[in-house]
């Protein structure tokens, strides 16, 4: 199978944060970064929250990122911080370079994300949790 006109290469992750121990909005900022969270991290909105859910999208060298992320309720009724990394180029000049594309994209994907989680979400990977 060969595609003859490629219109779109990339790479999408979604990770789902299903913390530990959280009662209260404050306390997901150790699981998300405050930074990425908004108006859930401050003082200004009031429990409860249903959903609040956004998107991003910036140019890249080369391509795009679209960051989709939010809180919001999972199939039992409990929170989650969804976040969605699209990192992606379009046009069918990049084909030839597929796999140093995806390669730069896995590693773009991983940069954001470690950035975006908290410590709690860190200590929860590497076991200490």
């Amino acid at each position: 199978y060969s595609p003859s006109h490629p219109e779109r290469i990339g790479l999408r992750y979604i990770n789902v944060i299903r913390p530990i121990r959280i009662k209260k909005l404050k306390d997901w900022v150790s699981w998300v970064k405050p930074e990425l969270m908004g108006l859930i991290a401050s003082d200004q909105v009031e429990e409860p929250i249903i959903h609040d859910f956004k998107e991003l999208r910036t140019r890249q060298n080369p391509g795009f990122m679209t960051v989709r992320h939010g809180l919001i309720e999972d199939q039992d009724k409990s929170h989650v911080y969804l976040i969605d990394v699209d990192r992606y180029t379009q046009g069918a000049e990049n084909q030839q370079k597929t796999a140093t594309l995806l390669n730069q994209f896995n590693e773009d994907c991983y940069n954001f994300y470690r950035w975006a989680i908290g410590s709690e979400a860190l200590k929860w990977m590497r076991g200490e949790v």
